[in-house]
């Protein structure tokens, strides 16, 4: 707690000290957050950095969790400090190097990184790959799967038979591209609404992968009492798992449901399985012959008719 103190101080200082030395603020200023995995400390580091006006704010290191696959925890020190800090500020991950924690920081409002991994693992002769990480020597197969330059250019065989120096040197130039290919696959995710699918197919391979989704379910619940609701198209929401029903647009559906939905005065709720009709629900016979049947009788205006399937969920964000 005297070293959070300590760079709390410093802090304020500093930003006493920038107006003078760049009174156009031309620079950005970072606030470091700190306490690690000592969430009460790491959150009450947020909470006082977040009381003073800095560009970015900064999540230091993680570096030992993620050497340890130790994921979930990376993301609750995540949801620590995103549900603490101001809105809209973004963050920095430090120490942040590897493909199966990126996307579930960018999940969690995380917006820029920083490794070393790519030479670290380089130098202790390990391959990162999307899903994984393998020593050289344990690979099996003729050549790396990847699609990097290196691994177009050159076997597993050859990389071994490289000098010290040179193997390191290649081997971070592959560990570099995969980080810049799975940074680019969660552009993509993002710009098409997949980011959770993506997820949840991380998580499916690895159960330390899994713990982090469960832990970034429970975060995400804080977040979005501080993050606005978005405008968005009409799209489907294929459920693949129980996971899928804690994504974000459902919990807010969900909540907007109970908190907003109250039947008129006099009428009539009916649900029906949804995961049993035809869709479009519409044309569906059972559908068909229930409208049919209120029209007849004059009913229609007095019954509320709801599908519930929680295979296949259609939403609009509002």
């Amino acid at each position: 707690m005297l070293e959070v103190e300590e760079t709390l101080r410093r802090a304020r200082a500093a930003l006493v000290k920038a107006k003078v030395w760049d009174p156009e603020h031309r620079m950005l200023i970072v606030g470091p957050v700190q306490g690690g995995d000592k969430l009460d400390i790491l959150g009450y580091s947020a909470t006082k950095m977040g009381e003073l006006n800095f560009d970015i704010y900064a999540i230091g290191s993680p570096t030992t969790l993620l050497e340890e696959y130790d994921f979930s925890t990376i993301v609750r020190m995540i949801a620590t400090v995103k549900a603490r800090l101001p809105p809209g500020k973004p963050v920095h991950l430090f120490g942040a190097g590897h493909p199966l924690i990126l996307p579930f920081a960018v999940a969690m409002g995380v917006d820029f990184f920083d490794s070393a991994s790519y030479v670290l693992y380089a130098r202790d002769d390990r391959i990162i790959l999307r899903d994984r990480t393998v020593r050289l020597n344990e690979i099996k197969v003729d050549r790396i799967p990847c699609n990097c330059p290196v691994c177009r250019k050159y076997s597993v065989k050859e990389l071994m038979s490289t000098n010290k120096a040179e193997r390191e040197r290649l081997l971070a130039i592959h560990n570099l591209y995969v980080l810049w290919e799975e940074i680019q696959e969660i552009k993509a995710r993002i710009k098409e609404g997949t980011l959770w699918e993506y997820l949840e197919e991380k998580a499916g391979g690895d159960a330390r992968v899994k713990s982090a989704l469960l832990a970034l379910r429970k975060g995400l619940r804080a977040l979005l009492k501080v993050i606005p609701d978005e405008s968005g198209r009409v799209r489907a929401l294929h459920i693949t798992s129980l996971e899928s029903l804690h994504r974000p647009e459902i919990i807010r559906h969900v909540e907007r449901l109970l908190n907003n939905y109250e039947p008129p005065q006099g009428c009539i709720v009916v649900v029906l399985p949804g995961e049993l009709l035809d869709r479009p629900y519409i044309r569906d016979p059972l559908i068909y012959w229930l409208i049919d049947q209120l029209i007849s009788n004059d009913l229609l205006s007095k019954v509320h008719i709801i599908i519930n399937n929680p295979s296949w969920v259609q939403y609009r964000m509002r």
